[in-house]
């Protein structure tokens, strides 16, 4: 009997599509505990992470054929599982809705502009009324804060339900939220800053 875990992600991926079922079963036990740690960082509940990996292997199984040999089979898979993750967060609750002339800092303290809004080009202008470009400045924040943002800015959640999904006190937080929204401004203002350079 053949030892799967020998081989390379590549080697396991050639022996799929020549029909040997058991190298696509070690694909699986390779990954899938690390696709379920990733995923959970998008959406915070382990029971959806996981159905959404094994959507993930689904999708994984049913397009392997596509799947350019010559690039990483991680990338590939981490790749799906982050777009289903991300679809699963947009359609959470409520949609992403980011102002970018105003960024909400703080419930107590208001908002704060940003700087320089009005001298923004029009091309950035529209870029952030997209979901696609949120969501590419989310994928920047660290992940300490990336977790609260989402669960605050995107999903809605109160300070407090926060505080006992993630198991941190209530000022911890308020401070990950407060880092976590100014990290996107300054994000923001960076790409700004690239596209005025570019004009």
């Amino acid at each position: 009997m053949i030892d799967y875990r020998e081989h390379s992600d590549v080697q396991l991926v050639e022996a799929f599509l020549r029909g040997e079922e058991r190298a696509f079963n070690e694909l699986h036990r390779r990954y899938e505990e690390k696709l379920i740690v990733f995923v959970y960082n998008y959406v915070f509940d382990h029971d959806k992470a996981k159905d959404l990996v094994q959507e993930t292997f689904f999708r994984v199984g049913k397009h392997l054929k596509r799947f350019d040999q010559t690039k990483g089979f991680s990338t590939w898979v981490h790749t799906i599982a982050l777009n289903l993750a991300k679809n699963e967060a947009r359609n959470h609750k409520r949609n992403p809705v980011i102002y970018f002339g105003i960024l909400p800092i703080d419930d107590e303290i208001g908002e704060v502009e940003f700087e320089d809004f009005h001298s923004l080009p029009d091309v950035l202008v529209e870029m952030v009324e997209t979901k696609e470009f949120v969501w590419s400045v989310i994928d920047e924040l660290p992940p300490i804060f990336r977790k609260v943002f989402i669960l605050r800015d995107i999903e809605g959640y109160a300070y407090e339900a926060i505080s006992q999904k993630l198991g941190v006190s209530l000022g911890t937080v308020k401070s990950r939220v407060f880092r976590g929204r100014e990290a996107f401004r300054k994000i923001i203002l960076h790409r700004a800053h690239l596209i005025k350079d570019s004009f």
